[in-house]
């Protein structure tokens, strides 16, 4: 199955998390990242929206380090 217009897949939004397939299922179904779930239960995420929460989490870790 394709991903809709804009979209893309799990295993797509884990590599530009940096995080494993099932750890982003479990950030998606946790509501801790923003996702659409289908009526087949996939989880599809804005590439954009990762993005942002790649760099916060990013800019949260360079805090934590000062």
């Amino acid at each position: 199955m394709s991903p809709p217009d804009g979209y893309v897949d799990t295993a797509a939004a884990a590599l530009i998390l940096g995080t494993s397939i099932r750890s982003t299922q479990r950030l998606a179904a946790t509501e801790r990242i923003p996702a659409y779930r289908d009526s087949t239960g996939r989880y599809w995420y804005r590439s954009e929206q990762l993005q942002l929460v790649r760099r916060a989490r990013q800019a949260a870790r360079d805090n934590r380090r000062r």
